[in-house]
């Protein structure tokens, strides 16, 4: 079976990174049922939640010294500027903390998914500055790890279900969102280097 759903990210609709039709991994293999199997037995690890609050610092690292002129270039036509990932990350990882907090906190609690493309067209999207979205995502991570850190082993087999794709526990979600940061980011680095940004 060839996979070509233009779902992304909790099967919301994905704007596809592409160049000369080639997919990342992130994009092929979205968090759907289609490929839900890799969840199979996860066990949680706790040191995933370390990972997912450093991802923070990763990003504004990686925005560093970019000028606007860097930030809105489109060198991929048809794909996301550094500016929009930038605002995705921020308004994703928000996201996340619901749903993670509420699969914590609630029992079997609906989550909702969304319209990431419809989102960035959103008026007044073009005027969030960009460097604030890397911090405010880092500063939430950052609150969001000491909930999770705090939280009993057996807290991690907790589950939500998501309207789309169905039951998903709190250690698949924190997975997820690690891979969601880690898929974008080879995408922030390609791009800075299409931009003529200097490490």
């Amino acid at each position: 079976r060839v996979f070509r759903q233009k779902r992304g990210p909790m099967g919301t609709r994905l704007n596809l990174e592409t160049s000369a039709e080639v997919l990342t991994v992130y994009e092929v293999q979205p968090f759907t049922k289609f490929n839900r199997s890799i969840w199979s037995n996860l066990k949680m690890d706790r040191s995933l939640i370390e990972v997912y609050a450093n991802g923070g610092q990763q990003l504004t690292k990686a925005y560093e010294g970019l000028t606007r002129e860097q930030l809105f270039a489109v060198p991929i036509a048809g794909t996301w500027s550094l500016h929009q990932i930038a605002i995705h990350l921020m308004e994703s990882d928000l996201i996340a903390t619901d749903r993670m907090k509420r699969i914590a906190a609630m029992d079997k609690p609906l989550l909702i998914g969304y319209d990431e493309s419809a989102f960035a067209r959103l008026p007044g999207i073009e005027h969030i500055d960009t460097i604030a979205a890397c911090h405010m995502f880092d500063q939430n991570r950052q609150m969001t790890a000491i909930v999770l850190r705090a939280l009993p082993g057996e807290s991690f087999d907790r589950c939500g279900i998501h309207n789309e794709i169905g039951r998903v526990t709190l250690a698949e979600m924190l997975d997820k969102y690690v891979q969601h940061l880690a898929g974008h980011m080879t995408w922030v680095d390609k791009k800075r280097g299409l931009v003529g940004a200097v490490d």
